[in-house]
């Protein structure tokens, strides 16, 4: 199997967050994965208490990903385990395969996340695309930007960071059950930026 065929079997079963490296992806799908209908766990979650709670930040941060970044930079971000598709890694698309079926098996959805535009191949599975870049110390190279498609929402990462309103307009598109421990997610993460 591959990411394309990972994607068309799985489409009624996938969430996809699309964002360019440094524009806050990983706190995008953790914002998302908070909600009950997304399968998370220990191994998503990549925290080094090994807790399964996608919007707390543990004492000892997420664990340090194999990266360019320095480990302020890493210390910085909240990154989760896995869940990455169109890297040309097959061990990656291994473990996608089976948290998918735990997602499946628990009548949830997965949460994954690219940097690929899959449009071309899939028009139907839901794309949260977010759009701008953040200030903070990871540094996006060529943000992306808004566009218009079916199923999909362009969400602002800076209006997410500072209003409500974005957030809002995430839990309408999704139907998520509005969590007030987000807020106190993002001001974690913004502190440490």
């Amino acid at each position: 199997m591959d990411d394309i065929k990972f994607v068309n079997l799985l489409e009624k079963h996938l969430l996809i967050v699309q964002y360019a490296r440094g524009s806050a992806g990983n706190l995008v799908q953790r914002i998302i994965g908070a909600d009950q209908q997304y399968y998370w766990d220990s191994v998503i979650n990549n925290a080094v208490d090994n807790n399964d709670n996608p919007i707390h930040w543990p004492d000892e941060g997420f664990r340090i990903q194999t990266s360019k970044l320095t480990i302020e930079e890493q210390r910085s971000a909240c990154h989760t385990g896995f869940c990455n598709i169109f890297d040309d890694n097959d061990r990656e698309l291994i473990n996608n395969v089976q948290l998918a079926k735990k997602a499946v098996s628990n009548k949830q959805k997965l949460i994954v996340k690219t940097d690929f535009d899959i449009r071309s191949f899939n028009k139907s599975v839901p794309i949260v695309r977010v759009i701008g870049s953040p200030i903070r110390k990871i540094k996006c190279a060529k943000p992306l930007t808004e566009i218009i498609e079916d199923n999909t929402i362009n969400i602002d990462i800076n209006k997410l960071l500072q209003t409500t309103e974005e957030y809002k307009k995430l839990c309408n598109f999704l139907s998520l059950t509005p969590n007030k421990n987000v807020q106190l997610f993002i001001e974690s993460w913004l502190y440490r930026q």
